[in-house]
Order: structure tokens, then C-alpha cells, then sequence
């Protein structure tokens, strides 16, 4: 039995690592073997969770049935482990407990750095002033980190006020760890706006900015209108339902009506 890597550094919080168990052609044998592993010493804070798993995807499997063949073996920390050296051990056994292999992984663990705030600019429409170019009001917003990947789960979000003058926001993304998301913009009147294609590399302990005011390019599917010098996200989603039509105006009719303000 092989695992490798044998050796591994990973943060504290939220982070993950990777090996490979496999075992070679075995003669004489065609019967399954099992799989299991512990840490030691336990952390004194957080913990460490150890999963065993298909080779190729994310499908549990700690067992194997025919050689040679391999599985992985996944590492996550949690909680906030306690910084320092720790040691896994493998072990395989046939069904009836024999033969038994052992083989040790060696898991350094370290401090993730503390998380700096992140400054997002954008202009809404309906309260940008072309003439003095800047916003009429402060208003608030909801930014969100998301995976660059299908569901596009949300890691971490804030909320901030929007301030007038530079239209910026700033939040702290307190569970990210470093990545590349999409940044995405929710507040009460726009139209939800992520940033473009690809999303964006987020390292954690380091100061983040995001501009959607000075690139078309930069909202996905350059979904911004331009106002005089500034690239603005659509305003009148009043509905959220993620597009602005006939709904939308009603209702904004029907409060206009009654005299209801700050919709737009």
C-alpha cells in the first residue's frame, strides 16, 4: 500500500488536503480491502475530518475491490486547529481484518492570516448623478462571494453601506479562504450583478477591490448601462425576481401612485 503525498502543509481554517491510496496488483489475493485513518494528537481547538473517497469524484468509497486500484483520502480542517504537527495513519485490511498495512501522513498545520477588508465599487442607475458624478444618496448593499463552479454555492457575504462619493462598500469576508469567486451585488432597487466570466482571485490577508464602475466588461455578460463616465448596475428590480419587466413597473407605478419613495 502507497499513499501519497506523504507530507503536507494546510491553514487552520477551512482548508483541505489530498492523498492518494492505492494499492499495487496484489498475487494470490482478489478479495476487498478496507480502509480507514486517525489523526493523533487530537487537536486541542477545532477539528480535522478525515474522508475517504473515489479516485475521480467526490463519491465516499473506502474500500476497494480489485488491483490495482486507488482511492483518496481527504483532510479538512475546521473550527480553528490548533497551529502545529500532526500524524495521520492509513490502514488497510482484508475482511477479515488481515493482513493489515499501516502507512503515516505527516499534516503541518498553520495559522490562517486574518481576513482585511474588501472595498467594492459600483454605481447603481437610478441614483447616479451624471452631473456631478456621483451617487444622490448613500444607500446599502449585499456583496457576496460564490464559487466559480455549478451551483455556484455562497462562501462568504456582508452587507455595507454604499458611500456617495466614491460609490464604494467596504465588508470583511470573515470565512473565505483564498480563491477565485465571483463577487456578486444585491441590494433593494438593482438588479442582481455578478462580476465577469471567471470570477476573480481572493487571497485571504490581503486588501480586495472590485470596480464595476470603469469596465463593461466588468459585470458578467457586460450586463452595465453607461452613465456619462460611469458604468452603472440596472436599477427598478423592485420584484427580485432577477429581471426587470412588466412586474417591476407596475409596482413602481402603483407606489408612485400612493406616493411611496425609494424605490428607484
Amino acid at each position: 500500500m502507497r499513499v501519497l503525498p506523504a507530507f503536507d502543509t494546510i491553514t487552520n481554517f477551512l482548508d483541505s488536503s489530498f492523498h492518494y491510496v492505492s494499492v499495487p496488483g496484489v498475487k494470490l489475493y482478489d478479495k476487498s480491502a478496507f480502509f480507514s485513518a486517525s489523526v493523533s494528537p487530537a487537536p486541542s481547538a477545532g477539528s480535522i475530518t478525515l474522508t475517504f473517497l473515489n479516485k475521480t469524484t467526490n463519491e465516499l468509497l473506502d474500500s476497494l475491490n480489485a488491483f490495482p486500484d486507488s482511492l483518496r483520502l481527504r483532510v479538512v480542517t475546521s473550527g480553528g486547529v490548533t497551529a502545529g504537527s500532526y500524524t495521520i495513519t492509513v490502514k488497510g485490511n482484508g475482511l477479515n481484518g488481515t493482513p493489515v498495512h499501516t502507512r503515516s501522513i505527516n499534516i503541518n498545520v498553520t495559522n490562517s492570516p486574518s481576513p482585511l477588508p474588501s472595498t467594492i465599487t459600483f454605481a447603481a442607475q437610478g441614483y447616479f448623478d451624471e452631473i456631478n458624478t456621483k451617487l444622490n444618496i448613500r444607500d446599502s448593499a449585499t456583496f457576496y462571494l460564490r464559487n466559480i463552479n455549478a451551483p455556484y454555492t455562497i462562501v462568504d457575504s456582508g452587507k455595507s453601506v454604499v458611500d456617495s462619493i466614491s460609490a464604494s462598500g467596504t465588508v470583511t469576508f470573515a470565512n473565505a479562504q483564498t480563491g477565485t469567486y465571483y463577487i456578486v451585488v444585491k441590494g433593494p432597487n438593482i438588479l442582481e450583478t455578478w462580476s465577469r466570466s471567471g470570477g476573480e482571485v481572493y487571497t485571504r490577508g490581503t486588501p480586495f477591490a472590485y470596480n464595476f464602475t470603469n469596465g463593461a466588461n466588468k459585470a458578467f455578460g457586460d450586463n452595465l448601462i453607461l452613465k456619462r463616465l460611469a458604468l452603472c448596475i440596472y436599477s427598478g428590480e423592485v420584484v427580485k425576481n432577477n429581471a426587470i419587466d412588466l412586474d417591476d413597473i407596475i409596482q413602481i407605478n402603483n407606489a408612485a401612485s400612493s406616493f411611496t419613495t425609494d424605490l428607484m
